[in-house]
């Protein structure tokens, strides 16, 4: 979801990037897009969000093969996407109810969404695994000595798993050492 949240509430959160975990109990196996949100503000110097206000990006997993399946027209596409807005929008605003009605939706997209401008396979965005930062962990040096990157730049993964993963492998080769 790209959405757009006034300054002032902006400013009064403790940062602008969040990852919010919902729904989360010791008897239950986690799962991702069930459970997991991101949210991303823009920071205050960026103005791509209109005029008092700014930009957010509001991203979660998803099985794609939900959004390529056959419909006969383009109505159980509208109407999935309307259902998936609103239940993300539910758990956003339990997780964080100081956003009340500070922030607004502009626009969503989905994996067909993503495919439709991006071309990427499926629309997916990221990996399911990380393997890169675990079978390459020359990405992880630098031409500085003891000066290492993790996170999700150099490794398969996307967000929160891909910086695990390559910080994992980081501490398995230091240790290593």
């Amino acid at each position: 979801m790209f959405a757009a949240i006034d300054e002032a509430t902006a400013s009064s959160l403790p940062a602008n990037h969040f990852l919010i975990v919902t729904d989360l109990l010791e008897s239950l196996v986690y799962v991702p897009d069930e459970m997991q949100l991101v949210l991303s503000i823009s920071p205050e110097w960026d103005r791509r969000g209109p005029p008092g206000k700014r930009a957010v990006t509001i991203s979660t997993f998803t099985h794609v093969d939900e959004w390529f399946s056959f419909h006969q027209d383009e109505t159980a596409h509208e109407e999935q996407d309307q259902a998936t807005l609103e239940r993300l929008w539910s758990r956003l605003h339990t997780a964080m109810p100081e956003l009340g009605d500070t922030i607004e939706v502009i626009e969503t997209a989905t994996p067909r969404t993503v495919y439709e401008t991006t071309r990427r396979r499926l629309g997916m965005v990221g990996s399911p695994t990380s393997t890169s930062a675990i079978y390459h962990p020359e990405m992880l040096t630098t031409a500085f000595p003891n000066v290492f990157m993790i996170g999700d730049t150099v490794s398969a993964g996307f967000g929160l798993e891909g910086v695990c993963a390559s910080a994992m492998s980081l501490a398995d080769q230091i240790a290593a050492v």
